[in-house]
């Protein structure tokens, strides 16, 4: 008999039988006996297998260091729920990868703008007032032979005048110009179409150096309003609608179309009133409102 065979036969005879407890299966003690490992659940412990997926929902593997870095790297990139601190805040981009709180308007019925001047590029603002018309001026027509409006602002699409209660001399035109044009000059060229309330009834106006020839009127109680379309753009023609008339007489009730000449963008208008004497605007207000 060999040594090797002596020990053998030695050690089998010291091992009476294995028992495996969790996380060891197996055992026995006779034959040949197993032992193994259990697999590892969320119920019992045992051996489970390493993954890198960041996106599986397997309940019988472990992450390894490298897909938790890479959890942490998503969860670090990620916007974090505290930068808002109240019902309707806005998180908006102040830069390239960069975020910022836009708090919600402090006034209701705020609309949210663009606005470059600001850090997010955005600003609550009041919404634009009810009809898309504002009041630019109110003049009184208190002054005499004529009214000027000057500095009209850029930012709308048309004009819109019109009188309140104005009064002035009998039987008299009231022209309107634009800009640099005076009463009676040349350069002032206005062609167009107006309807009468006299008896001539409707009838085509030809040029007229005067002006906008937009009323013929009487007395007290008088009302005129016109609308000037694309009076902000340079070089192109501009064309005017308007009229008005005596509230107690149909003979001075006018309307008209025109095109004036004029093709500078219009920064002034010039009421001009064709009776004699310095108190030919003897009462009432002008309005001027800007439309867009």
């Amino acid at each position: 008999m060999t040594k090797a065979r002596t020990l053998a036969d030695n050690f089998a005879a010291d091992i009476n039988g294995i028992t495996a407890s969790s996380p060891l299966t197996g055992g026995g003690t006779t034959g040949t006996v197993t032992v193994g490992v259990q697999a590892g659940t969320t119920a019992q412990s045992g051996a489970v297998q390493l993954t890198d997926s960041t996106a599986s929902t397997s309940t019988a593997t472990a992450a390894t260091p490298n897909s938790v870095k890479s959890a942490y790297d998503l969860a670090n990139g990620a916007i974090a729920k505290s930068i808002v601190d109240a019902k309707g805040d806005l998180i908006v981009a102040t830069g390239s990868d960069t975020v910022s709180r836009l708090a919600v308007a402090s006034t209701a019925g705020y609309l949210l703008s663009v606005d470059s001047a600001e850090a997010t590029g955005l600003k609550w603002a009041a919404p634009a007032a009810a009809g898309g018309m504002t009041l630019i001026s109110s003049t009184s027509m208190s002054t005499g032979a004529s009214i000027s409006l000057t500095s009209i602002p850029q930012t709308y699409k048309s004009l819109y005048f019109v009188t309140s209660t104005m009064s002035n001399q009998n039987a008299a035109e009231i022209y309107v110009t634009f800009n640099t044009e005076t009463f009676g000059g040349a350069s002032a060229t206005y062609i167009g179409m107006e309807w009468n309330g006299s008896s001539a009834g409707n009838y085509g106006q030809s040029t007229d150096a005067n002006g906008w020839n937009l009323i013929s009127v009487r007395g007290t109680n008088n009302i005129m309003w016109g609308i000037i379309n694309n009076y902000t753009q340079a070089s192109t023609i501009k064309t005017c609608y308007g009229g008005g008339g005596t509230i107690t007489s149909q003979v001075t009730s006018r309307l008209s179309a025109n095109i004036t000449g004029n093709t500078a963008a219009i920064t002034s208008i010039l009421f001009t009133h064709s009776g004699s004497g310095s108190s030919r605007f003897q009462g009432g207000t002008l309005y001027l409102y800007g439309i867009g």
